[in-house]
């Protein structure tokens, strides 16, 4: 028992044999040999023994275990069990004591790019180790006055009292430099790479409020992640991007409400014709996304939001879900072709992805020889093994791959041996204006007879007119997309029943 806690039970014995108390509790804490702690409550009172002498009566309940759990529950009130550093709670806390006790500081908002994709690809373990050890660096990096917390998921907070503008850019400069690393995974032998993007926001320049601060650093974070990764911004609230950010909020939270409702996503679709039996051959799937009002959003802006909010990959589901669900319902109607759909690179990289492919085809009960994997994005595939695994499964089931873009970067030509592909479509940079280039010419022929060499057929896109089709038959391409075979459009039905190729019906 500690000196304190000895002399408070030796005045509460005193008090009792006074008589100027009938009962006394007290609660002591003890050292056992261990040097671990137990917490009694003992409870005294005076009673007459055999031979009717008073005697102090004690009787202790052991407490320890109780006392354990409450401060147990108080730190995980407090602090993230994962990374041992605070939590959203304790961050509030931290922040709400600067603003009432310092003139000056900052918040620090840190994300980690891509942190989804490290989750798909490698595990949620490998993601696991990626947080714990960039709370490490965090530990490493700060002052004993600031105070670190993870929010949730991939976000961290730093609370910085007394800093000026000047000390915030020399911190964040090193902060970001320390955060962004690489862990190695022994099994697979090889090193995963990962950044984090920071912003902040000055106390008081910023925000005066727990609710400003926030907001702004968070906005400071997104205009770091626009600049690519492992980058830092301090808040400025003059930028031109300040638009940019918030209209990434506003996709994110209408992505988001597309995913759980019927009304805001819509699937069109878009014939590919088949020169030489002049007919449609099959339909590729494009997305489509309209706002609150109505209004429609394009691909070039909420795709890419998708991926940077790490929403890709349930965009991703639920298009082939209604693809797929759309396939079924017109074979029942006794009409078959085929479905080609995009899939994003995360979505390919992921090991649950022919599973997911699989169980729909299941669901539904398609014949997979009529539905095409669209490979698009190849320049973010970081581990093509996986996409190699996986798209060797799903055309062992059946599915065909079709590989879009090609010819636009020289990493496009090592999948042609590699992946099993029956499409390849060639990029439409060299499709428009063809009849009046000649090099894109020589370029579009050599490209056909090295794809063909391979086994697999040629799809041009861009085809806006008759003359561009029929210089693309002279140069053997098989397959033609574009405006000029037909426009997308959402009746999937009305397009079916008209498969026989009419400009008139399908295009300009």
């Amino acid at each position: 028992m500690s000196d304190e806690s000895r002399k408070m039970f030796q005045d509460r014995i005193d008090l009792l044999k006074g008589n100027h108390c009938e009962v006394i509790q007290l609660d002591a804490e003890f050292a056992i040999d261990q040097g671990l702690p137990i917490y009694l409550d003992w409870t005294c009172s005076i009673v007459d023994d055999e031979k009717d002498r008073n005697i102090i009566l004690a009787i202790g309940i052991d407490l320890t275990q109780r006392k354990r759990d409450e401060e147990a529950l108080e730190w995980l009130a407090n602090n993230d069990p994962l990374t041992g550093i605070g939590n959203r709670r304790g961050f509030q806390h931290d922040l709400q004591k600067v603003l009432d006790t310092q003139r000056n500081g900052a918040v620090v908002f840190i994300d980690v790019n891509r942190f989804k994709q490290i989750n798909d690809l490698y595990g949620h373990t490998v993601g696991d180790n990626v947080l714990i050890q960039i709370a490490e660096s965090l530990r490493a990096s700060v002052r004993l006055t600031d105070s670190i917390s993870r929010l949730a998921g991939d976000e961290f907070t730093v609370v910085l009292p007394n800093i000026k503008a000047d000390q915030l850019e020399k911190f964040l400069q090193k902060l970001s430099e320390k955060l962004c690393g690489q862990l190695f995974l022994s099994r697979e032998g090889r090193w995963v790479e990962y950044s984090v993007s920071v912003g902040a926001a000055l106390i008081p320049l910023h925000g005066t409020t727990e609710q400003e601060l926030i907001v702004h650093a968070d906005m400071a974070m997104y205009q770091a992640k626009k600049k690519g990764g492992d980058q830092w911004q301090i808040f400025d609230p003059s930028t031109n991007d300040l638009a940019d950010i918030r209209r990434d909020h506003d996709l994110t939270s209408l992505l988001k409400q597309a995913l759980k409702r019927t009304d805001l996503f819509e699937l069109n679709y878009q014939p590919i014709y088949c020169i030489k039996s002049e007919t449609v051959s099959h339909y590729e799937v494009l997305l489509r996304l309209t706002d609150l009002n109505g209004n429609p959003v394009y691909p070039n802006d909420f795709i890419p939001a998708a991926e940077r909010m790490g929403l890709i990959r349930l965009v991703d589901e639920w298009v082939l879900d209604h693809a797929i669900s759309k396939l079924a319902t017109i074979w029942e109607a006794g009409t078959h072709f085929s479905l080609s759909i995009n899939i994003s690179a995360p979505t390919l990289q992921s090991n649950t992805f022919p599973e997911i492919l699989n169980n729909l085809i299941r669901k539904y009960q398609v014949d997979p020889n009529h539905i095409i994997i669209e490979l698009t994005e190849t320049a973010y595939i970081e581990n093509f093994q996986m996409v190699l695994t996986n798209l060797t499964r799903i055309s062992e089931s059946g599915v065909m791959v079709a590989l879009d873009d090609f010819g636009v970067g020289f990493s496009s030509f090592s999948y042609l041996k590699k992946l099993p592909l029956s499409y390849v479509k060639l990029d439409g940079s060299y499709i428009l204006d063809l009849e009046n280039n000649l090099d894109n010419q020589v370029f579009v022929e050599s490209l056909n007879k090295m794809v063909n060499a391979f086994g697999m057929r040629t799809i041009a896109e861009f085809v806006e007119d008759e003359v561009t089709l029929r210089k693309l038959e002279e140069l053997g391409v098989e397959y033609a997309q574009g405006y000029y075979i037909g426009k997308p459009s959402p009746d999937l039905s009305e397009m079916v029943a008209g498969a026989g190729f009419e400009p008139t019906t399908f295009g300009l």
